[in-house]
């Protein structure tokens, strides 16, 4: 993981040592000349300040000057001692993999492969599906950029393009490349044809698109569904309440017509109201 910058290890064994940049730059000459690698004041002064970081081959001629570790140099948490017996560049390397593994842990991701001398790396979410995959000298690349700008995040590591390619590989194509300066070759079937970036930007806008498209048809049927379903609902609510309004009316029409019957012009008394129930029930008199 890295912690620090070169700036600040470069002042730490400038405290330790209590040696200046000018000191620096005479340890760095005879590397400098045997390596035939330039360096001067300036350059110190801004790796120094922190405005810049030096290359791989100014880190190394650093490092081998002040014999400690080129990874930790560059910040990295890693022993300070330097050891001749390995690749500097390995040292680097595993340094820069395992902050990346750690900055994609962080936002859920993890970085998959055999082990790290592989030179293929997938990218899964947290649900074991893979979203990006790189080479080993893509997935540098890309994180030593991003490193420089200051915008060294999970997000951007894995990159749309990444994604775009492994959408375009689960449709059964593969984009791929036999170094980073040649076109890349999409891959279809049993055939393979160069590529330029034009043309994949085009195909990728185009799919944007279709695909834009579909899911704005999609999401007006829904909402268009959802619309009929309010409609023919509230319908549904209307004729319930207009039966249950005739139910009402019919009801009280039933009952008026019941009570005119009773007349209203003499008091109608319990004894009249039993004679007219005994007539209503006397079939004799109805039979006559």
């Amino acid at each position: 993981m890295k912690k620090e910058n070169t700036a600040i290890r470069l002042k730490k064994i400038m405290d330790e040592r209590g040696i200046r940049q000018v000191d620096i730059l005479n340890l760095a000459a005879p590397y400098c000349e045997k390596y035939n690698v330039k360096m001067n004041k300036s350059d110190l002064s801004q790796y120094c300040s922190g405005k810049t970081e030096p290359n791989q081959d100014k880190l190394f001629v650093l490092g081998a000057a002040l014999n400690v570790n080129e990874a930790w140099l560059m910040g990295y948490d890693v022993p300070m001692e330097r050891n001749d017996y390995e690749d500097p560049n390995i040292l680097i390397r595993d340094a820069e993999l395992e902050e990346i593994d750690k900055i994609l842990k962080s936002a859920g991701y993890s970085l998959c492969c055999e082990n790290y001398d592989d030179d293929f790396f997938i990218i899964k979410n947290a649900y074991g599906q893979t979203v990006a995959s790189f080479y080993n000298y893509e997935l540098l690349a890309r994180y030593r950029s991003l490193k420089k700008k200051h915008k060294l995040t999970a997000k951007l590591l894995i990159s749309s393009e990444s994604a775009f390619f492994k959408y375009l590989e689960s449709l059964g194509y593969y984009i791929g490349k036999d170094d980073p300066e040649h076109k890349p070759f999409i891959h279809y079937g049993n055939g393979a044809i160069q590529i330029g970036s034009d043309e994949l930007n085009n195909i990728r806008t185009r799919i944007d698109t279709y695909t834009k498209a579909t899911l704005d048809s999609f999401i007006l049927r829904l909402n268009e569904d959802g619309i009929r379903r309010e409609r023919l609902e509230k319908e549904k609510v209307i004729k319930q309440l207009q039966a249950s309004q005739f139910e009402k009316d019919w009801n009280k029409a039933h009952l008026i017509t019941q009570a005119a019957h009773e007349r209203t012009d003499i008091e109608v008394t319990d004894e009249m109201r039993k004679h007219d129930d005994d007539l209503m029930d006397n079939d004799d008199f109805w039979n006559k």
